[in-house]
């Protein structure tokens, strides 16, 4: 289940960049809508590349694989 969830938030996070990139051309550029700041913020640090979630996505995948193998490796001995 965890596994399938962080896939998806690849997926999705590939889809926030690609977003983040439509909106911050030139002509949305005068639009200033109070109740959405967070969301420039967030696009604006996606841009820059100081948001990644891909990185720890990536790293949690990791992590899982490895909690994977060792469960996959324990005996009745070891469990």
């Amino acid at each position: 289940k965890a596994e399938s969830c962080y896939r998806a938030g690849l997926y999705y996070w590939e889809e926030a960049k690609k977003w983040s990139e439509k909106a911050n051309v030139g002509r949305f550029r005068f639009l200033f809508l109070t109740g959405i700041q967070a969301w420039e913020d967030e696009s604006a640090r996606i841009g820059s590349g100081r948001l990644d979630y891909e990185k720890m996505l990536t790293r949690e995948l990791s992590r899982l694989e490895k909690v994977i193998q060792d469960f996959s490796a324990m005996t009745a001995d070891t469990y």
